[in-house]
């Protein structure tokens, strides 16, 4: 058999992706955009804080957008090629981490730009992005591995 005939993918079957580097893969696009979305956010509230142009403004909240928007989404296709025989399960426990997280946050940002001011806040909250980043490069490391080993391979 050839190696082309080994590595052929029949649409409608479930992929072993055990010996593929599945974090890796994922998390090599993730990992810039959430380390950029955290300089465009701190770069956002400096922008507000100092009163630049609205359009300045508006490209930097592009920017935000789209950076967190990748890395979410990619964040996804990472757990549901995880998780890939309860995917539904496992979207519905992300999203709801998601949102509880989502909820707190909108309730703690008003107070918090009345107390430390509109830059801090954006400051803390690009901090907190930042603050994370070294778990996901943790995963990147290690994240193979681990998943070898919970399946009894060696390494």
């Amino acid at each position: 058999m050839s190696r082309v005939e080994e590595d052929t993918t029949i649409h409608g079957v479930k992929q072993d992706i055990l010996m593929f580097p599945v974090e890796r893969a994922r998390l090599q696009i993730c990992l810039p955009m959430a380390i950029l979305a955290a300089a465009c956010i701190a770069l956002y509230g400096a922008l507000i804080a100092h009163k630049y142009p609205l359009w300045v403004s508006l490209l930097m909240v592009f920017t935000i957008c789209f950076c967190i928007t990748a890395a979410y989404n990619v964040m996804n296709i990472l757990i549901v090629d995880l998780y890939c025989s309860t995917p539904a399960t496992a979207m519905a426990a992300n999203n709801l981490v998601r949102c509880s997280l989502g909820a707190g946050a909108a309730a703690v940002v008003n107070p918090l730009i009345n107390k430390v001011g509109v830059q801090w806040t954006y400051g803390i909250v690009a901090g907190n992005l930042l603050a994370v980043t070294p778990l996901l490069m943790l995963v990147y490391a290690k994240g193979w591995s681990w998943r070898r080993v919970q399946a009894g391979m060696q390494i």
